[in-house]
């Protein structure tokens, strides 16, 4: 196996989200042209190729980020799949199995993601798409089938919105003394150092 990997190659994914989303444009792209190159052309040191190509080393997206936890959550849990339990065999002799999913909310640093799965028929707005996961090929086609719900909102967060909650807090006169802002969230006397200044 050994020699068969050496002689093919290692597949690379690479994937960033809402941290690396955040950055300008012509940053992401160039970083990202960086990378594959990189795992493209590795040092020969240790005698393995490496390869990659644009859609697998790039940044995801918010719903392809959540997707990713749905699908994790899930399968950790043993949600996913062909459960004896959850099947059963129709009047006409076809097996139906159903989905007993779990929905997940996702906080990261710079975005937060919700995922929910959708019950059969259920009637979404115009502005909600619906995602199949068999469809999209993340999950496989003998699966019970699932739609679910992915949304991100960037800048929620736990580092973005706890700096957009302490730049707010900060720049009230009622909460800044001395260059030290106190955070009536925090315990009196607890002090905090952030890139705010100092939090008291």
């Amino acid at each position: 196996q050994k020699v068969q990997v050496k002689a093919l190659g290692i597949p690379v994914m690479l994937c960033s989200t809402a941290g690396v989303r955040d950055f300008h444009e012509w940053y992401r792209d160039a970083l990202f042209v960086l990378l594959r190159h990189l795992i493209n052309n590795p040092s020969p040191a240790h005698g393995y190729k490496f390869f990659t190509n644009p859609f697998w080393t790039r940044p995801i997206t918010g719903a392809e980020e959540g997707l990713f936890a749905f699908i994790t959550l899930n399968h950790l849990s043993r949600r996913l799949g062909e459960d004896p339990a959850r099947c059963m065999i129709d009047e006409y002799g076809v097996k139906q199995c159903r989905n007993d999913l779990a929905g997940v909310v996702e906080v990261g640093g710079a975005s937060a993601q919700i995922v929910f799965p959708l019950q059969e028929g259920t009637v979404l707005p115009s502005s909600v798409r619906a995602v199949n996961l068999q469809r999209e090929r993340l999950l496989p086609e003998r699966y019970p089938s699932a739609d679910v719900v992915s949304v991100s909102f960037m800048q929620l967060g736990m580092a973005s919105s706890a700096g957009l909650f302490l730049k707010e807090l900060c720049s009230n006169d009622e909460f800044l003394q001395g260059g030290i802002c106190s955070n009536p969230c925090l315990f009196k006397g607890f002090q905090q150092s952030c890139s705010a200044g100092e939090v008291e």
